[in-house]
């Protein structure tokens, strides 16, 4: 029989040497790590001291990796006053030791006076925390190397309060999305449940149909003219269901077709496909673009206003996209007014090329203004709208180095403007 083996009083580590020792791991006993790093024996014990003053823990170059704090000389002997090289010394001191140092740790540099207040400022804008004349006194060192573990305390805290804050958005971004794809996936699935459903109940019909045939073609001929009369009656009562099958199966095909579309579109947003932009023309380009959405803006009065000698960087697939997606929209929105108009617009604008397309449609609400670019959003979901367009148009803009904003008021229309990355 074998004898059972009891769990331990408490879950708490050890923290006695033995059994540090004997279990393989060892414990800290508190305080954040500070490596010192100077050539000199007597400034480094002396250092040493005072650190281990504090409740830090204070060791090497062989703690520079893991440690929140680097106090160190400047790695050579000090050069003479105003030397021309103290800038550039110094500064690839920082760099070295950042290289080997963990992500966010405070460099400290301990310098006597031959070092100009410049190399000073030069190690410091490299990325130095702070520089330190020695010899170093007590109540300066503690007061840096405090500051700086607070700093770097500071710091974890803000990043771990932003990488939450990200987490939150993205949870709250992908419940949105799946939402909305709940939404609009939810009726073409319920078009197909349905007419599949009615589908197999006739099928069914159909193939009692098939023996009732069947039993005709091979009754005997006393039989014959009896099942005969059942199987007229059979194709009159059923007449319809032909009929019937081929519009359930129509039904559920275009409802399939819409399933297949939005997922196509949701292919496009969410890839990351990787163009290359290049230098176009943006007035021969808004042109062109303009003649291949003339079927979507037929009966609408169209206005061109284009400035000469106009390049900016543009990924083409991309911005033939986005310029179909604004025209179909605009046009839209223009048609519920009796004169429908639609305006492009190309300018420059700092370091930026505009192209803005206008319609003087009823303008955007201000309650969904914040809503238009989020996925699966839609003010025309009964005319068949999925939502993605201008989702998509935002997408693809970021991925070519662009902005896409917009600008609309009540009764005066919406203007969405593309900011292009000037050639």
């Amino acid at each position: 029989m074998s004898s059972s083996r009891e769990f331990p009083k408490t879950t708490v580590p050890p923290h006695t040497a033995d059994e540090e020792e004997a279990s393989g791991v060892f414990v800290f006993p508190g305080g954040q790590l500070v490596a010192v790093v100077i050539a000199d024996e007597s400034a480094r014990a002396r250092v040493l001291d005072i650190v281990r003053q504090g409740p830090y823990l204070a060791g090497g170059p062989d703690i520079v990796s893991s440690a929140v704090v680097v106090i160190a000389d400047s790695g050579l002997p000090a050069p003479p006053p105003r030397s021309v090289d103290a800038r550039t010394t110094l500064e690839s001191r920082v760099r070295d030791l950042r290289r080997v140092a963990r992500a966010g740790a405070a460099i400290i540099l301990a310098l006597d006076s031959r070092w100009s207040p410049e190399a000073c400022a030069a190690a410091e804008a490299a990325g130095a925390f702070a520089c330190l004349r020695t010899p170093l006194a007590s109540e300066s060192l503690e007061a840096v190397v405090k500051s700086a573990t607070a700093t770097h305390d500071a710091q974890t805290r803000i990043a771990d309060l932003t990488r939450q804050l990200d987490l939150h958005s993205h949870l709250a971004s992908l419940g949105r999305f799946t939402g909305g794809l709940h939404h609009e996936l939810k009726n073409p699935l319920a078009v197909v449940e349905m007419n599949v459903n009615l589908v197999r109940d006739e099928l069914s019909t159909l193939l009692e149909g098939r023996e009732l045939l069947r039993s005709v073609a091979f009754a005997p001929v006393a039989d014959r003219a009896k099942r005969e009369q059942a199987a007229r009656e059979f194709l009159a009562r059923t007449e319809a269901y032909t009929g019937d099958l081929e519009a359930a199966i129509e039904d559920a095909r275009l409802a399939l077709e819409r399933m297949r579309r939005l997922f196509g579109r949701l292919q496009n947003f969410v890839r990351r496909e990787e163009r290359a932009p290049d230098p176009v023309d943006v007035g021969a380009l808004v042109r062109e673009l303009r003649d291949g959405a003339a079927p979507l803006l037929e009966g609408v009065d169209v206005e061109l206003v284009l400035h000469d000698e106009l390049t900016a960087l543009v990924v083409r697939p991309y911005v033939d996209e986005i310029f179909m997606n604004l025209a179909a929209n605009a046009a839209t929105a223009a048609r519920t007014l009796s004169s429908p108009r639609v305006r492009f617009h190309a300018y420059a604008s700092g370091d930026r090329v505009v192209v803005s397309v206008r319609d003087n449609g009823p303008g955007i609400a201000p309650e969904i203004q914040s809503q238009i670019f989020d996925p699966f959003f839609t003010t025309r979901r009964a005319d068949g709208a999925s939502g993605l367009g201008l989702a998509l148009c935002r997408e693809y803009a970021t991925h070519m180095g662009a902005e896409l904003s917009l600008w609309t008021a009540p009764g005066r229309g919406a203007c969405f403007r593309l900011h292009l990355r000037r050639a």
